[in-house]
């Protein structure tokens, strides 16, 4: 095309450079013909809406109004990927893998069992000795047509559903890529000491198990059973740092802050029935989350007798800690189970503040031995 053009520009020179007069609607249509130049559409088409070309030549429909804007006024410019055109075609391609996967296993399961019923159609007299049967069923394995094997019944997909993993990552803060690889170097020590196979040892976790398996557990304990009423209510609570929207004018932005939860467990059968936050740290606070969140659940506290938590001053104060002000709240006494492991530590904390002096903050210490 470029040489034909060529051709026709020397020769329409050359009747220029003779006689420029009238020539001008020749020049005219020379330029408006270079347009075409570009144009590998196979279809030439000028009205799509009568093409008469083959269904192999034709324009799709969503790409005429480019190739007639490129044709035409040439305004249009080709922009970011359509992201809708582009999910639909991914859909459209993945239904025909599948459905060309689909087609290839049922010819192979086709194929193995009219092999297989070749075999049992045969002659009693092939088939009454044993070894005579095996022999011959081997051979056919090794004939170099691997069309009628059948798969191997071993799997090398890691089917382990990691729950209490998942877990312990979550409660002290260990990344999906750590725990991916503390659990990948256990199956190799376990496979070096001899306590599992060869085949178990191919469970290698990556870190989108552990997140898999973090959203698994998370979705778990949020659709846990409703509890009717409970006999023994455990709380225990930590500042966490939380993931929050701050508003700024018109636009939010994240930030973290730290929070109060506290962990609420219903006993016996150690059940999880939710967590609440406390705007502050004070006993009052912390008091009327937890009983707004027994209220908001209906659960009933007629039954209530046992209320456990550690020994600090906000949970155990006779007068204003948070299991008087439950008592207060239902209106009887509760038998009190209080932690003995943070009673143990008070002995040496005050030891500690004696000899070295009292700490400055919840990581930082005021002496020589503390620093």
């Amino acid at each position: 095309m470029l040489t034909t053009y060529h051709k026709k520009f020397l020769t329409l020179k050359k009747m220029f450079l003779r006689n420029p007069i009238g020539l001008s609607s020749k020049r005219d249509d020379f330029v408006s013909s270079a347009g075409k130049l570009f144009d590998i559409a196979a279809c030439k088409c000028i009205y799509f809406s009568s093409c008469t070309c083959p269904k192999e030549r034709k324009v799709p429909i969503n790409e005429q109004p480019l190739l007639l804007d490129q044709r035409t006024t040439r305004i249009g410019r080709i922009g970011s990927v359509d992201l809708p055109e582009t999910k639909k075609i991914t859909k459209k391609n993945e239904r025909k893998e599948k459905l060309s996967k689909r087609h290839s296993t049922s010819t192979l399961t086709r194929k193995v069992s009219a092999r297989t019923r070749d075999h049992s159609d045969q002659p009693d007299s092939h088939t009454n000795d044993n070894n005579v049967g095996a022999s011959h069923i081997d051979s056919s394995k090794n004939d170099g047509d691997d069309e009628f094997s059948l798969p191997s019944s071993k799997t090398k997909q890691n089917t382990l559903v990691l729950e209490h993993t998942a877990l312990a990552a979550q409660r002290f803060g260990v990344s999906d890529r750590a725990a991916a690889l503390i659990v990948s170097s256990s199956f190799l020590d376990a496979k070096k000491a001899g306590l599992i196979t060869e085949d178990q040892a191919s469970f290698v976790t990556d870190k989108c198990k552990i997140s898999r398996a973090k959203k698994s557990v998370g979705v778990k304990l949020q659709n846990t059973e409703s509890i009717d009423s409970v006999y023994g209510l455990y709380f225990d609570g930590r500042k966490d740092n939380t993931l929050t929207q701050v508003s700024e004018g018109e636009k939010y932005y994240r930030d973290i802050v730290k929070e109060e939860h506290i962990s609420l467990i219903a006993e016996p059968g150690c059940h999880y029935f939710g967590h609440v936050t406390s705007p502050s740290g004070s006993a009052e606070d912390e008091t009327q989350a937890i009983w707004q969140h027994l209220q908001d659940n209906s659960v009933d506290v007629e039954h209530l007798e046992v209320v456990g938590a550690d020994g600090t001053n906000t949970n155990t104060g006779w007068k204003g800690g948070i299991i008087r002000k439950l008592e207060e709240r239902i209106g009887r006494p509760l038998q009190w189970v209080v932690c003995l492991l943070h009673f143990n530590e008070l002995p040496f904390r005050a030891l500690f503040e004696h000899i070295d002096g009292v700490s400055k903050s919840p990581n930082t210490f005021s002496g020589d031995i503390g620093k």
